[in-house]
C-alpha cells in the first residue's frame, strides 16, 4: 500500500497532514484566539495603543539640503489614530480563516437556515431522542478571535481534507505576518532565517539559544550571528542605511559614529550610490565596533 506523504515530506498514514504539521497548525489558530492572543494585541495595534518601534524614523536632511518642513506656516501631517499596516495584517488574517472555516462550515453541512446542524444523520422535524442528542454546531462567526475559536476543535478534520496542505501554509504565513506587526523588534536580535522553513528567527537578548516558531528548530545564537555576519561581510551600504542594518544584529552604532571611523582611517569607503553618498563595508564597520571593545547588548532599534 501506497503510503500518503505530507508536504514537509514525512508520512501520513491516514490523512494529507501528519501529525507535526497538524499541531503546528493548531498551534498557530490558538495562537490567535488565546487570551490576549494575536487577535488582541492586532487591535491594541490597530488603534495605536501600543507603543512599537519600527525600523525607519525621521529621516535627517543631509549636509547642506534644504530642508523644507523647516519653512514658516509649512503644513505637517497630523498622527491618525489608526495604524494601516496591522489593519492590512489583520483583515489577511481573517480573510484566511474566513475562508477556511466556510470550506469547513459547507462540508460538515451547517445550514444556512437556522446556522446549525448535527453530526451525523438528522432528521430535522422530528423528535427522535437521537436526533435530539446530537450536538449542533453553530456557523462560523465574524470576527477573528471567534473564526479562530470555531475553527481550532476542527483541525482534526481539516488535516483530512484534500486542501489541508493548502490552509497550513497559508495560515501558518498569516499568523507569521501578524507576529511581526505586533512583536517588538526593540526585545530581539535577528539571528537569520530557518534552515527549514525559511522563517525569520528572532532571539532574547542574551539568550543562547532560538527556536523557530513554525517547525521547532533549535539554534545557537551565537552560530547563527556568525553566519549571518560572514554572509553580509562584504555587503556595501551607505553610513545611514549601515546604521540601520547593523541594529538588527545588536549593534547600536549611529551614522555619525561610522563616518567618525573614516575620519580616523579605521575603515575606507568603496564607491558611492546613485546618490553620492560613500558606501562602507559591513564587516569593516562592524570588526571597528568590536575592535573598540564594545559587546552585543543593545536592542533591536
Amino acid at each position: 500500500m501506497t503510503e500518503n506523504l505530507c508536504a514537509c515530506g514525512k508520512p501520513s498514514r491516514d490523512a494529507t497532514l501528519c501529525t507535526g504539521c497538524a499541531h503546528t497548525l493548531d498551534a498557530a489558530i490558538a495562537e490567535v484566539c488565546e487570551l490576549r492572543g494575536l487577535a488582541y494585541d492586532l487591535d491594541i495595534a490597530l488603534t495605536r495603543q501600543a507603543r512599537i518601534d519600527r525600523p525607519g524614523g525621521t529621516r535627517t536632511p543631509a549636509e547642506g539640503e534644504d530642508d523644507g518642513r523647516q519653512w514658516p506656516g509649512t503644513l505637517r501631517p497630523t498622527p491618525i489614530p489608526y495604524d494601516g499596516r496591522a489593519g492590512e495584517v489583520a483583515s489577511n488574517l481573517k480573510g484566511i480563516l474566513s475562508g477556511w472555516a466556510r470550506l469547513v462550515a459547507e462540508e460538515l453541512g451547517v445550514y444556512a437556515d437556522t446556522n446549525v446542524r448535527g453530526i451525523g444523520p438528522v432528521c430535522r422535524r422530528c423528535d427522535h431522542p437521537s436526533c435530539r442528542a446530537i450536538p449542533a454546531i453553530p456557523a462560523p462567526p465574524d470576527n477573528l478571535a471567534g473564526l479562530a475559536t470555531w475553527l481550532r476543535p476542527r483541525v482534526g478534520w481539516l488535516r483530512r481534507h484534500p486542501a489541508a496542505a493548502e490552509a497550513h501554509a497559508e495560515i501558518l504565513d498569516a499568523v507569521r505576518q501578524a507576529r511581526r506587526v505586533i512583536d517588538r523588534p526593540a526585545d530581539k536580535l535577528y539571528a537569520g532565517p530557518c534552515d527549514l522553513c525559511q522563517g525569520d528567527l528572532y532571539a532574547r537578548i542574551g539568550a543562547p539559544i532560538v527556536e523557530c516558531h513554525d517547525c521547532q528548530l533549535v539554534y545557537e545564537v551565537d552560530a547563527r550571528r556568525k553566519w549571518l555576519l560572514e554572509a553580509l561581510d562584504d555587503h556595501l551600504v551607505n553610513a545611514t542605511q549601515m546604521s540601520r542594518l547593523v541594529s538588527y544584529l545588536g549593534v547600536r552604532l549611529a551614522p555619525s559614529t561610522i563616518r567618525m571611523y573614516v575620519t580616523k582611517g579605521r575603515i575606507v569607503a568603496h564607491g558611492n550610490d546613485t546618490k553620492g553618498h560613500p558606501l562602507y563595508r559591513l564587516g569593516d564597520v562592524v570588526r571597528t565596533y568590536y575592535s573598540a571593545g564594545h559587546k552585543v547588548s543593545e536592542p533591536v532599534k
